[in-house]
């Protein structure tokens, strides 16, 4: 098997960038920032995170992107270097993706009295057709390191964030994730949680036990496979392996809504099965404690009791958690049968 390194994927100015996921400490939505006057503007501003001052880098600025506004769906990737915490900017998350060296090259710019290793785009590689720019941790953490007071005039805290306008509503939410960041994290010991990664199907949680799961990716490039059942969407090429791409709305009783179908996928591995299923949107990873656990709604279908296992609280509402083997080993999934 060739080994690869995974990747924390992103999209900036419609640019996707690349950074090693293992440096990524949370990935969170952009919260309200304290600007530095005397700072760099390329620098967006403080953020009180867990109780620590980490930098925020307006990652596009300092890319040499012309001037563009920030959304309340950009995101902020905290990643840690050489015990440095720092955030970026992004616009959006696409996936966790391994990719092999043999998929990266040298950035091929000449950068005349600039250490290649200070270079913020360090390499790129072509993955899927797709070309991504590997951010250099290293050079972010320098950056910050070597910061010195900027002589441009000082910038108010609506205009370091680049906003055209802040509506109270969102001012509101900016505050609001702000000063749930402040929070410290439970210091549970989470050896005796259970590991889930949430993600969003129609309007429904679901949470996945994270052992089963080998990655998220986009899906793309599907090619239909004939003489199959109708939850299988098609094929795609995953580096290499044959993934199969299944719909799971129909078993659980999720609506279609109107035959348009998820775009993002959730790589499953389960005993020998390697398979695919559509989601729309991964949120995050979590550890659940046992006492936190709840039976199902005594309103759950029997259909959707084979498939789901229990609930937990979020976000207001409640997480279902997909018993894997059940899903994908009961007949109602079952690829090769007679239909």
């Amino acid at each position: 098997m060739i080994a690869e390194t995974a990747y924390l994927i992103f999209t900036l100015r419609h640019t996707h960038y690349a950074i090693e996921a293992n440096t990524v400490r949370e990935i969170v939505w952009l919260p309200a920032l304290t600007p530095i006057p005397s700072l760099p503007t390329h620098f967006a501003g403080m953020l009180n995170y867990r109780g620590d001052l980490i930098p925020v880098i307006n990652l596009a600025k300092r890319l040499g992107y012309p001037s563009g506004t920030f959304h309340l769906n950009d995101r902020v990737v905290i990643f840690v270097w050489n015990t440095l915490t720092v955030g970026v900017i992004v616009n959006e998350v696409k996936d966790v993706r391994g990719i092999a060296e043999s998929e990266i090259s040298v950035v091929p710019l000449e950068e005349v009295g600039v250490d290649a290793q200070l270079r913020f785009v360090k390499h790129m590689a072509k993955v899927d057709q797709e070309l991504l720019m590997i951010i250099n941790p290293a050079t972010v953490i320098h950056d910050v390191e070597m910061m010195a007071p900027s002589t441009e005039e000082p910038l108010k805290e609506t205009e370091a964030l680049s906003w055209p306008t802040v509506t109270h509503e969102e001012q509101v939410v900016l505050q609001e994730r702000a000063v749930a960041l402040q929070q410290q994290p439970d210091h549970e010991d989470v050896s005796g949680c259970l590991p889930f990664a949430v993600v969003q199907l129609n309007e429904s949680y679901l949470a996945v036990d994270l052992s089963y799961i080998r990655e998220f990716t986009e899906a793309r490039h599907m090619v239909p496979v004939p003489c199959c059942p109708a939850f299988v969407v098609g094929n795609m090429n995953l580096r290499g392996d044959i993934l199969t791409l299944i719909d799971v709305r129909t078993t659980l009783n999720f609506t279609l809504h109107g035959g348009h179908l998820p775009t993002k996928v959730m790589v499953i591995t389960c005993g020998q099965l390697l398979v695919g299923i559509l989601i729309n949107d991964v949120l995050e990873s979590i550890h659940v404690s046992h006492t936190a656990l709840q039976p199902l709604p005594l309103a759950t279908s029997v259909e959707n009791e084979r498939y789901l296992s229990g609930t937990f609280p979020y976000r207001g509402g409640l997480a279902s958690i997909l018993n894997v083997p059940k899903l994908l080993t009961s007949g109602a999934m079952m690829v090769n049968e007679q239909e």
